[in-house]
């Protein structure tokens, strides 16, 4: 005679434990270093979804499969978070992996006042009763949600993407296409890039190759490796630290470019990205001497776009344009106060010269340079007589109309994608040139340009800019 009896319900605490060991297991150990980020991750994102034997026998399943396909590549804690997730709660799954620049960027600015927390719950957790307990969760996978749910500003995201965090724009790709994401650096690609960073020709090199490769979202791996960099620069030995700069400010004129222009809610372009590189090599350690003899000798040759993008910035530490702006502390500057004095004599000879060539009309970015030229000269007539030359050439009233052309990026509380509003740059005009002169010629050129053509849309789109920036005011 058979007797069916009940076996007793395991203890959740044992499921959860075997559960680690085996996570353990799969990992090859998840040692002391990560253990509490972890853990952590563990009890906020995985242990509640496990309540039987048959839940970790699947979640241990999925993820003997997809670790091995990510592992160096994404953050131990993390992943094992997002796959909880993708397994036993995949609304919540499928609304990060399709709002990344939310959960990655947003901050409480971008939203009315006291509706940020009722937009994320709508968009992130729009089916879930226990919404604390996944608000918590998701908080830890992305800090910068808690200043919208909560009251607390965390900072440190490039903290994130040196740990390959899933709140890193640069590797959140990663975690859902289960694989490496072709366009991000990987751990190999950047070990051996970090062997050779005294080789400037070979930096020079990776930079301007990089530029060239177009990324599936239309940036160029050139932003990806300066931001890789960026986050590594504290492992650049310092005696290697001029010979990497050079190489990288060598090429700086040339990853310049539109495409790698952040928009929307993010902000930054390479230049600026070059500018926190050497602030990730040398600031907090090195002393102002040294720092300030490996950029005097860095700099030295570089593109005069990089060239004056240096000078204004230490410029400006010491001298600040807002009068009611104080200097910056001694020890907090780029260059000592010698140094930045020999700097912009390098800048004023540097852009003299290009003048006198022919090349400065061409050079990217000129509205810098041009109005820090104009700053630097006890008399501003080399530079008004340039101008006024440079106005009375077609070609050349071309390069201005987009050099002076700026952009804006704008979201209602009511959309979900940032619209471009171009704007006409013409504060202080009257510093460089004869504002009225130069707008009947660019009214009279536009009549002569093809309609359609790249030249007719660069100066009508100025024009437009200027007119309505006359109606409503610089905003």
């Amino acid at each position: 005679m058979q007797v069916a009896f009940e076996l007793p319900t395991p203890i959740s605490t044992d499921v959860h434990r075997i559960l680690v060991a085996n996570i353990d297991a799969i990992v090859g150990g998840i040692g002391d270093k990560r253990l509490v980020h972890v853990m952590n991750m563990f009890h906020a994102a995985v242990a509640p979804e496990i309540r039987t034997p048959r839940d970790a026998t699947r979640y241990t399943n999925a993820l003997s499969i997809t670790w091995p396909a990510v592992e160096g590549e994404v953050d131990l804690g993390d992943f094992i978070a997002i796959e909880a997730m993708r397994l036993f709660q995949p609304s919540i799954y499928r609304a990060i992996r399709d709002n990344q620049s939310l959960v990655c960027e947003a901050t409480r600015d971008h939203f009315k006042k006291d509706e940020g927390a009722a937009r994320l719950d709508s968009i992130l957790l729009p089916k879930i009763e226990n919404r604390k307990h996944y608000r918590d969760a998701l908080v830890r996978l992305f800090p910068r949600l808690d200043a919208i749910w909560g009251s607390t500003v965390h900072g440190g995201s490039g903290r994130y993407d040196k740990d390959r965090r899933l709140a890193s724009s640069r590797h959140f790709q990663t975690y859902f296409r289960m694989s490496i994401d072709p366009d991000a650096i990987s751990r190999s690609e950047l070990a051996e890039v970090l062997k050779h960073v005294s080789n400037e020709e070979r930096i020079a090199a990776l930079l301007r190759t990089a530029v060239t490769q177009v990324r599936r979202d239309g940036t160029t791996r050139a932003m990806a490796w300066l931001d890789a960099l960026i986050s590594h620069g504290n492992e650049i030995p310092i005696d290697a630290a001029e010979p990497f700069l050079r190489g990288a400010f060598a090429a700086a004129g040339e990853v310049n470019v539109d495409a790698d222009q952040a928009k929307g809610w993010s902000f930054g372009n390479n230049l600026l990205r070059i500018r926190w590189l050497l602030n990730s090599v040398l600031m907090e350690r090195t002393s102002l001497e040294e720092r300030s003899r490996i950029l005097l000798a860095a700099v030295r040759d570089a593109p005069l776009v990089w060239l004056g993008n240096l000078t204004a910035s230490a410029w400006e530490q010491r001298h600040p344009a807002d009068q009611d702006k104080r200097p910056k502390a001694e020890d907090d500057c780029l260059l000592t106060d010698a140094d930045t004095d020999a700097l912009r004599d390098i800048f004023l000879e540097r852009i003299t010269t290009a003048a006198a060539e022919g090349s400065l009309i061409n050079m990217p970015d000129l509205m810098r340079p041009l109005y820090l030229w104009g700053h630097f000269l006890a008399d501003d007539t080399p530079l008004r007589d340039w101008m006024a030359d440079r106005i009375e050439e077609d070609a050349s009233l071309v390069v201005l109309a987009n050099e002076f052309t700026s952009h804006s990026w704008g979201q209602s509380s009511d959309d979900l994608v940032s619209v471009r509003s171009d704007r006409a740059a013409v504060s202080g005009l009257d510093g460089l040139m004869d504002p009225e002169r130069f707008r009947a010629n660019l009214v009279a050129l536009q009549a002569r340009l093809e309609e359609g053509s790249d030249a007719a849309d660069a100066v009508g789109r100025f024009l437009k800019a200027w007119e309505y920036r006359d109606e409503h005011g610089d905003w």
